[in-house]
């Protein structure tokens, strides 16, 4: 079975997220640093960085709805949630992102992915990353209304 390497340290991603602007303090634990990943715990947020399948990088959002240990994914929160407003905005500029491809496991695609996946989180999700998570209130609007519907 094949087993690519992985590059994804904590010493990596400190670099990367160093990188950035957050506007808000950052800790990472070693306890923090699993097989699952890293996470990565701001004052009101804590944000799970992975490394999948051939370097392929991620990064989820706990879920402040949900007394699980559910996540929400980048894409999910990006697309569904904080794009369609952000778009909106008479100032907005969409990211520019690497566009960095390798078929294989580098060191390189990871320090790639993760600047992308930053780029994106400052483009779309410091309000999260700052705790503001109206939009969860919206969320649960609708999840109400449907439980209502089936009454």
């Amino acid at each position: 079975m094949y087993n690519p390497p992985t590059f994804l340290t904590k010493e990596i991603l400190i670099g990367v997220l160093d990188e950035y602007e957050w506007n808000s303090p950052y800790e990472i634990r070693d306890e923090d640093c699993t097989v699952d990943g890293i996470e990565v715990r701001f004052p009101k947020c804590t944000l799970l960085f992975a490394e999948g399948f051939e370097s392929e990088m991620s990064v989820s959002l706990s879920d402040p709805l949900s007394d699980t240990d559910k996540h929400w994914t980048l894409f999910e929160l990006t697309y569904y949630i904080y794009a369609p407003i952000r778009k909106k905005e008479l100032d907005f500029q969409e990211p520019i992102y690497s566009d960095f491809f390798s078929a294989y496991a580098t060191k390189e695609k990871v320090f790639f992915g993760l600047r992308d996946i930053c780029v994106a989180l400052q483009t779309y999700l410091l309000p999260c990353i700052q705790g503001d998570f109206s939009w969860t209130d919206k969320i649960e609007e609708l999840r109400l209304n449907k439980e209502e519907d089936l009454i």
